[in-house]
């Protein structure tokens, strides 16, 4: 029954490793992070390497007055735009500016948000089995979590870090346009206006991940050392009092399901950006691929991005298409819908890509760079096969 409990208590130790991960960089820029406490799963931090910038995703970030092209999105600007709110084919536009002028720009985890809550509360579980142990006066529990929750400190201590977002070095002229394009895997788009200072922070220029122990080094040794305490700890717990294993492994389940939830609340409730401004101010539902395209060119007022981003088929179809939306644009004209359907600038987009596709139709008889299976009950012989070449080309026989 002993060895029943100290396997449990052991994997109740190490479990709940994907929720931990899940918030891992955004804890640890937090200053709660540097008190005692017991971790599900710490080995979560206990990584070889650290990252040096944020988690991106697949999106076409493309400035159209700049010429600037990238095909991830950060994950800051993604939590600033949501674009998970997007349906196919919609398009969204929105305005980011800094809140304050005074204020520079910064983006940290939010002081009092869930993972600063959980990480008090987890704190004063610590205490409270550290005030159990002493009161059964079981020193191989207090062992155990002196090496356990010096584990998450250490931990801590290596991961801890600031975000420093790029800056605009000529601070001196006044801040250029420079409104981006953003296409995404779903087939939703959204246009950004900003300046150009806004589009190096958020969508040009990563961000760095600025460590407190810079020497790799240093960290890999301090990783290291919590791996071994860790282990150390659970032999120590697997060897405490049932009571204080009975304790531990309560505790354990309560933090398990607190980093679960934790991890799957939304990620924005974890951050503090504040000092970004984000405004809405249109949104057009479109039905096609194409309608959404077009509705972006007549926002943006040209096509040059378009082929330059290579987000249209490459194709004489689509040329042919891209040059006639260019001549129906009207400069400065903000697109006007009806009923799903844009009235200013008229032009219908879906009618002319139809008929450019039927007039540049690929025909069956085109060659192709593989020729067409032949049947095999042709291939079978009839009789004597007859031959097409001249009697003077045929091969003869060698004798």
């Amino acid at each position: 029954m002993e060895a029943d409990n100290e396997c449990l208590t052991y994997s109740l130790a190490i479990l709940g490793e994907a929720a931990v991960a899940q918030t891992a960089r955004t804890s640890c820029l937090t200053y709660a992070g540097f008190l005692p406490r017991l971790l599900p799963a710490p080995q979560a931090l206990l990584r070889i390497s650290r990252p040096d910038r944020l988690s991106t995703f697949p999106a076409d970030v493309i400035g159209y007055h700049s010429g600037n092209l990238r095909h991830t999105l950060g994950l800051i600007p993604t939590l600033l735009l949501k674009p998970e709110l997007l349906n196919r084919f919609h398009v969204q536009c929105l305005r980011i500016e800094r809140a304050s002028k005074s204020q520079e720009a910064v983006v940290t985890a939010a002081t009092f948000g869930p993972l600063t809550l959980l990480a008090i509360a987890s704190f004063l579980l610590f205490v409270g089995l550290v005030v159990f142990a002493i009161y059964l006066g079981d020193g191989m529990a207090l062992l155990a979590l002196a090496l356990l929750g010096s584990v998450s400190i250490i931990a801590h201590i290596g991961l801890y870090h600031r975000i420093d977002l790029a800056e605009y070095k000529d601070k001196n002229r006044s801040l250029p346009k420079s409104d981006v394009v953003i296409v995404y895997p779903n087939g939703s788009f959204q246009i950004v206006s900003c300046n150009e200072e806004i589009a190096r922070k958020l969508f040009i220029e990563p961000e760095k991940c600025v460590y407190k122990i810079r020497s790799a080094d240093l960290y890999r040794a301090l990783a290291m050392l919590a791996t071994l305490m860790l282990m150390f700890g659970v032999i120590c717990l697997a060897n405490a009092a049932p009571r204080l294993q009975f304790a531990f492994a309560c505790v354990l389940v309560a933090l398990n399901a607190a980093h679960w939830i934790v991890a799957a609340l939304p990620e924005h409730r974890h951050w503090d950006l504040r000092t970004f401004d984000v405004k809405p101010t249109e949104r057009w539902a479109t039905e096609r691929y194409s309608q959404a395209l077009w509705t972006l060119i007549a926002s943006t007022g040209t096509t040059r991005w378009v082929k330059s981003a290579k987000i249209a088929p490459d194709n004489q179809a689509w040329d042919a298409w891209l040059n006639e939306a260019q001549d129906h644009l009207v400069p400065g004209k903000i697109p006007v819908f009806k009923n799903k359907i844009m009235v200013e600038p008229l032009w219908d987009c879906q009618a002319a890509l139809s008929r450019l596709l039927s007039e540049y139709e690929i025909l069956d008889d085109t060659p192709s760079l593989h020729p067409p299976r032949t049947n095999i009950q042709d291939e079978k012989p009839t009789g004597e096969a007859k031959s097409d070449e001249p009697e003077s080309v045929k091969e003869k026989p060698l004798i």
